[in-house]
């Protein structure tokens, strides 16, 4: 096929008897032919593309497949410069060049292709590029990553370092950052209070809902300038005109109603996105990115860039730059000068087959429910006591008479502790909801564990309105609504979610999803289980040695509010992994 052709997005329907697959497009002779060589067929009634022939979507599906490789070869190939040919492989490097010693606990390691990042981060500064994103995929490490530079960077001078991140991450990665250190920093988490100037710890930490409302009114936070600021989930700033992306790269936000439009300049200091989804949909999200890390090239002129990789074309209601062209020419100059990328597959024998990671949200607006939860479950934890206090003692009418009144107290002391952890899940459910979303555009598919009904049914509303497909599995579903839900997500590409009761589903069943449908290898717990034996299990529906090599790996994120039961379990489960993982891994 010759030039470059419109990417193409398959989609499956299923009408009851019928089942059809989709391939949509926008028009261009040469993917046209494509499509219609691989046997789909004009549909002039519904104006697209279609097959009932599963063989035909799966020949489609197979090269879609094969492209992404095609287009890394086709990458490399656009780069014609020696060093950046060096600079192109760097960028994906497994191995450290140099063997580069980054300071950390006796007992922690970075793996080689973490040693690589660092190196390639120092390399690109020694070039004389500012401003860098490391787009490896989710489950990566891209935290630890980071921290690493920190430390390298600390052994020169006292660094300055902000972290902006979402609000759900600024625990995780104080956790991180003090549990990986060797420099004795000083670490600090701004909450929601403004200030106007600075705090003056080594590393800051503060979410970006909140980093405006601290910067208002000033070019940077006084007598402050940052060695060194991490962006982690940087596709939130995909949109230059949103709040959080003014806030970090700079431009006019407008503050409070009524009043005019407030200038801000960019933080001052080296920036390091960090993001496994670079490109959520199309290329023009990467824009506000490259305006910041490639002002001389990519980043330069808006009207090129959208003209040459976002098939820019003018409507009658301005520019269209919703489209994609000459990614392999895009890609080639991403990694050869600010981009490095690695997928799971490809650090696969450096990765543990289970990777676990608590998503911790702050306890803010929460107080009230996690103090009602943590009275109810020591009321019951006393009244257990007791009952086994009285049951240990010599029987006599009088006993059997305590023991059926604390048998009922305890009846109660669960119900209402059931009742406490269930408004606690259901204060997460928009955190889980947002989280999910982001992993399953980072990883695809995800089984996701709750226990509560109420909960589960929050849950399937917020994903079917994020257009995610859920299906779910709980005690009340009988045999065959388990098995459709199970088949689903097993062999429907769309279907990129199942919601699962720990008891109900977390046995007996298989859900690495397969090769035709997407591999799953993302577990989320909304709610937690206090038995590690139920949590292993529910894992284990996700985890397989059989399944192929790729999907060997799986994440699996405790979401949890600091301070609650869930967070207290998750602390025991990941410190208990901690320990065997040292020992045996």
């Amino acid at each position: 096929m010759k030039g470059n052709m419109t990417p193409i997005k398959l989609k499956f329907e299923d009408h009851g008897n019928i089942r059809e697959w989709q391939a949509e497009f926008r028009y261009d002779q040469d993917t046209k032919d494509l499509v219609k060589s691989m046997g789909f067929r004009w549909n002039p009634g519904s104006k697209t593309w279609k097959t009932l022939d599963h063989k035909v979507a799966k020949k489609l599906a197979e090269y879609l497949k094969n492209k992404q490789a095609r287009d890394l070869a086709n990458a490399e190939s656009e780069v014609t410069d020696e060093m950046d040919k060096v600079a192109f492989k760097m960028s994906r490097a497994l191995e450290p060049i140099e063997d580069i010693n980054i300071p950390c606990p006796n007992h922690l390691k970075y793996s080689p292709y973490q040693k690589a990042m660092v190196e390639w981060c120092l390399q690109r500064y020694r070039t004389g590029r500012e401003n860098l994103i490391v787009a490896d995929e989710m489950g990566i490490g891209k935290t630890i990553e980071a921290i690493g530079l920190i430390q390298m960077l600390g052994l020169k001078q006292n660094p300055s370092v902000l972290v902006v991140c979402p609000a759900s991450l600024k625990i995780n990665w104080e956790r991180e950052i003090r549990k990986w250190d060797m420099l004795g920093l000083s670490v600090c988490k701004v909450s929601g209070s403004s200030v106007d100037t600075a705090p003056m710890e080594d590393v800051v930490i503060i979410n970006y809902d909140i980093l405006l409302k601290h910067r208002t009114g000033a070019i940077s936070w006084t007598g402050r300038d940052w060695d060194l600021i991490i962006c982690d989930e940087a596709h939130y700033l995909k949109n230059p005109k949103a709040k959080r992306s003014v806030a970090v790269l700079g431009g006019s936000a407008k503050i409070k109603n009524g009043r005019p439009p407030v200038l801000f300049y960019p933080l001052n200091g080296k920036k390091l996105f960090l993001t496994g989804t670079p490109m959520v949909n199309r290329p023009i999200e990467l824009w506000p990115m490259l305006k910041e890390c490639d002002p001389g090239d990519l980043g330069s002129d808006w009207y090129r860039y959208i003209r040459e990789y976002c098939d820019g074309h003018r409507t009658r209601y301005g520019w269209d730059t919703k489209g994609s062209s000459n990614l392999g020419k895009l890609q080639g100059k991403l990694r050869s000068s600010i981009m490095m990328r690695r997928r799971s597959i490809d650090v696969l024998t450096q990765l543990p087959p289970i990777r676990r990671q608590a998503i911790v949200l702050p306890s803010t607006s929460y107080g009230n429910l996690i103090r009602s939860e943590w009275d109810a479950y020591k009321n019951y934890d006393y009244i257990l006591k007791e009952l086994e206090q009285a049951r240990s003692e010599t029987e006599d009418d009088n006993l059997r008479e305590r023991v059926r009144q604390l048998t009922e107290r305890q009846s109660l002391a669960w119900a209402e502790l059931a009742e406490a952890r269930k408004n606690v899940g259901l204060a997460k459910v928009d955190h889980t909801l947002e989280h999910v979303k982001h992993v399953v555009e980072s990883r695809g598919k995800v089984v996701l564990f709750s226990w509560h009904r109420a909960v589960i049914d929050q849950l399937m509303l917020g994903l079917e309105k994020e257009a995610l497909n859920p299906v779910k599995l709980t005690g009340s579903s009988s045999l065959e609504q388990r098995q459709t839900a199970v088949d689903l997500f097993q062999s429907q590409r769309e279907v990129k979610v199942i919601v699962l009761n720990l008891e109900a589903g977390g046995v007996g069943i298989t859900l690495t999803g397969t090769e035709q449908a997407g591999f799953c290898t993302s577990v989320c717990f909304s709610e937690l289980d206090w038995r590690p034996s139920t949590m292993a299990q529910a894992e284990a529906r996700v985890w397989r040695r059989s399944v192929d090599e790729s999907a060997q790996n799986v994440l699996v994120h405790h979401i949890v509010i600091d301070g609650s039961l869930d967070a207290n379990i998750s602390n025991k489960l990941l410190d208990k992994q901690d320990v065997i993982d040292q020992a045996i891994n």
